[in-house]
This record gives structure tokens, sequence and C-alpha cells, in this order.
């Protein structure tokens, strides 16, 4: 039996991808695919947490496993079922599949794959590391409505100037040095995350076509999040900067609520740099990427450099009606401050 490890990256169709696989076990399991449900019933961040759980606080706070003792018996079980599970599919079924976008966002050290690497690797002899790479500005500026969602304090392209090494998440040449370093350059399965390089134009497509050879059911599924206008994204920006004074004890339950008001008052585009910036900000990824392109596909350009979806200039902000969208949710009663 193989193992299939979808890394992700983020924004990049990941939930689409494991909202099928996770609503077709059984038709997975049917052609030979067991798909983890010991890792997770969605997808696979259990798995991650394990691995690095300094990366996923919110998982460890969600489980109540903030306590170190907690944790590591939950990390022993977790690991122990895995191999049970792996070992129970090993008799019928022919690829084992992994997948969670944390496994390449939150395991950013060589040490954490390294560890992952040692659990998987006495299972199976033949690991494929899957990844599907984004142009890194538009995986920037599509961030930006999750993180305003998670409660983060600003908005806008990340400051690649105020550090030595850009950050790790957008750092393709340093991801698959990692997952190379530890799995082998063998293993490694670059995607192009551009709908002229996905078979059938998507992820979902691509990957049940190249990766499993399976025709599964893509019926429509409810929309996870709606976009965010730029108007609404700075309403809640400015929820997020002064939630501890709205409600000290439960703002994350209330943030989900604005969140959920904005998506009714203020959907749409959101925010989005000047064509100048984005372009700045991509040319720092340039030479990793070059490596990238040559080495994995054979060609100078790993993505499309075409950048006429933004503005030649950044456009100005709507305050009045940012700071009326918030004004309305506090005026509701459900919404009142507790005093």
């Amino acid at each position: 039996m193989r193992c299939i490890l979808h890394i992700g990256t983020p924004k990049t169709g990941t939930t689409s991808l494991q909202r099928v696989l996770s609503s077709n076990r059984e038709k997975l399991t049917g052609g030979g695919v067991c798909y983890s449900s010991t890792a997770g019933k969605f997808n696979s961040r259990a798995l991650a947490v394990a691995i690095s759980p300094n990366r996923n606080q919110d998982f460890l706070s969600r489980h109540k496993l903030l306590d170190r003792d907690a944790f590591q018996r939950w990390r022993e079980a977790l690991l122990s079922n895995l191999s049970d599970e792996i070992d129970a599919a090993v008799s019928s079924q022919d690829v084992y599949l992994l997948s969670s976008e944390h496994f390449a966002s939150t395991l950013d050290q060589s040490s954490d794959v390294s560890s992952l690497a040692d659990f998987l690797s006495p299972h199976f002899a033949d690991i494929k590391v899957v990844c599907y790479l984004r142009r890194q500005d538009l995986m920037a500026v599509s961030r930006i409505s999750e993180a305003l969602r998670a409660g983060l304090t600003r908005r806008g392209l990340p400051d690649v100037t105020s550090k030595e090494s850009l950050p790790a998440i957008y750092d393709y040449c340093d991801l698959l040095a990692r997952w190379g370093s530890a799995f082998g350059q063998s293993a490694l399965q670059p995607k192009i995350f551009e709908k002229n390089q996905l078979v059938g134009g998507d992820i979902v497509t691509d990957f049940l076509k190249t990766e499993l050879r399976l025709e599964l059911d893509q019926s429509a599924h409810p929309t996870e999040n709606i976009a965010l206008s730029a108007t609404a994204q700075l309403a809640l920006l400015t929820f997020n900067r002064t939630a501890p004074d709205h409600s000290p004890t439960n703002a994350a339950q209330r943030r989900l609520l604005f969140v959920k008001h904005l998506e009714k008052m203020a959907p749409g585009q959101g925010w989005l740099p000047s064509k100048k910036d984005a372009i700045d900000f991509y040319r720092n990824f340039e030479t990793g990427n070059g490596r990238i392109a040559r080495e994995f596909f054979s060609r100078d350009a790993l993505f499309e450099e075409n950048f006429e979806q933004y503005p030649a200039t950044e456009i100005r902000d709507d305050v009045a009606v940012a700071e009326d969208l918030l004004e309305q949710f506090l005026a509701q009663p459900q919404n009142a401050e507790s005093r």
C-alpha cells in the first residue's frame, strides 16, 4: 500500500477537495483508497497538531489539550490509532490518503517534517507528497478575510522587509526543500494552482483524476464563507481592534455573529493592493519560484505573471459605511454590549 500525503498549500481549494473526499469515504474505500478518519473526520489536521502543537493553539484550546500531560496522552493515543488504521487498511486498500493544508502551514521547521516522516516511513515503502502552489500575491490577498475572521488586527500584504527571511508559508522553495529532505526529492509532486494547469480546471477534478484515478460525486455543497467586501473587511478590522472593549468575555462568539451580519449586509470584492504593491510583493519570491519552475516543470517562470486584476492605486476605504455596519450590529438588542 502506498501513501498520498496532500499538504496544501492554504487557499488552493483544499476545503472543497476535503469536502468531496470526506463525503465519499465509502466510495473511496470501494475504489481501494483509505481516506483517514482517525486523523480527522473532515481532514487530517489532528496529525499535523500531534507533530507540531505549538503552531496549533486554536485546535488545542478547542479540544481542551492545552495541558501538557493531556496533550501527550492524546498524542500517544492518536498515533497508536493511526498505526492501527494503517495496518487494517493494508489487507484491502491500495492507497492511504492524508489531507491537510496545516501540514504545509504549521510544519514549518525541518524537524517537524522529519518527525512526520519518521512516523509514516515504517508503514509505507512509497509515499507521495502532493502540494498545490498558488502565486504568492494571490494567496496573500485570499487569506485576508480568513485572518480577519480569526481576529487579526491588520489588513494588507505581509511585511517582507522587517525580517531576515521570507514568511515561511509563502517561501515555496524552502517548503519543498524541507519536505524533499525528509521524504526524498522523488516523493515530491508540486502542482501549479492555475485553472489552465489543473485537469478539469479545478483542484477536485485534478486530484481525483491524476492522483486517485477515481470518479466521485462532486455535487454542489453550500459555500463555507461568503466573500466580504473591502468595506466589510474594514468594519471587521475595527471590531477586532476594539473587541476587548466591546465584550471581554466572548469576543470570538460576537465576532462570528458580526461576520454573519457582514455576509448578509456587505458581501463583495475584498480589499486589493495596488498593482505595484502586488508586483513588489511577488518579486520577493522570484528567485525561489524560478528554481522550482526549472527543477519540476522545465520552464523559467513558475506562474502566469498577469497582474491586471489589481487597481492602479489602492482604493480608499469608505470609513463611514464601515462604521455604520458596526453600529448597526451593535444596535441590535441581542448584540448589545454587556456592562
